[in-house]
């Protein structure tokens, strides 16, 4: 297994009083095994939150994580008392905001739900769009591909749930956004499961090349990390009419996980929509 490099660098600070130096913050770090399998170690969650709604028993919050390699933001979602948490990542180009009612059904239900947007989504959390090249081209120089810090923005927001509500907490991504909570499930045992919605992986793409091109491809394959997250379960949604991500590509992800697993064909097209919602609710209320 190689280690690669640590994120954040602390230096040395002198004591005033007693010239004694001063403890090193915590550092996130991250390592991939020869296979391509990413693991990601992450620091502790450090946020500001803003209470936007209350009612109901539901209140609704703005989050702003103060994460490794620039600000994140989130919306979260909470009851009272939650039995569960979700952590959901939005597709491509897709808005918090227009989650909002998701969140809220959600949190009626008895869960906390948590809608991250990823870094270069086109909403308030900076950074480019999904961009292999530029991502290798940073492994390379020895710098973070921003995917990695994705994984590491979703690691700290599930430590946040958990700390906060002591449930389990699980992941749930649409589209692009199945890409990137399958690598942080894998990535962190922490995590309960993983649902996948109109999702995929690579389609074995790493096999066209060689060396750290090759390894560095593997690490951000969803088909790669789905296999890596038993023995917690699996849940791989998609219509059959998506004409995004063809149905046979979902297929192909799930066939790459371990049991426990399912494949649950919904109607629709492509995205999550409430059909899913009711499913993933009652899985996790069943878990």
């Amino acid at each position: 297994m190689r280690t690669l490099f640590s994120l954040v660098v602390c230096a040395a600070v002198l004591c005033a009083a007693a010239g004694c130096s001063a403890p090193e913050a915590p550092q996130a770090s991250y390592l991939l095994g020869e296979d391509g399998r990413l693991i990601i170690k992450a620091v502790p969650p450090d946020y500001t939150e803003t209470r936007v709604n209350a009612s109901g028993g539901v209140t609704i919050s703005h989050i702003t994580f103060a994460n490794p390699g620039g600000p994140v933001s989130a919306l979260l979602a909470a009851p009272d008392n939650p039995v569960a948490a979700i952590v959901f990542v939005p597709g491509a180009g897709v808005k918090v905001a227009a989650h909002l009612e998701r969140a809220e059904a959600y949190a009626a239900a008895g869960i906390a739900f948590c809608v991250v947007d990823p870094r270069g989504n086109g909403d308030e959390t900076p950074g480019y769009s999904f961009d292999i090249q530029r991502d290798f081209t940073l492994y390379q120089e020895g710098k973070w591909p921003q995917v990695y810090r994705v994984v590491t923005d979703l690691i700290i927001t599930r430590e946040m749930l958990e700390k906060r509500y002591g449930v389990p907490v699980y992941a749930m991504g649409s589209s692009n956004g199945g890409h990137y909570t399958a690598l942080a499930v894998a990535a962190d045992p922490s995590f309960a499961g993983w649902s996948g919605i109109s999702t995929s992986g690579y389609g074995g793409a790493a096999a066209q090349f060689e060396g750290d091109l090759r390894l560095f491809i593997l690490s951000i394959d969803p088909d790669t990390a789905v296999g890596y997250i038993s023995p917690r379960p699996v849940r791989v949604y998609h219509s059959i009419d998506d004409m995004v991500i063809p149905y046979a590509d979902g297929m192909a992800l799930f066939n790459h996980a371990r049991e426990p697993k399912d494949f649950i064909a919904f109607n629709g097209t492509h995205g999550i929509n409430t059909e899913v919602d009711a499913m993933v609710m009652a899985d996790v209320l069943t878990f």
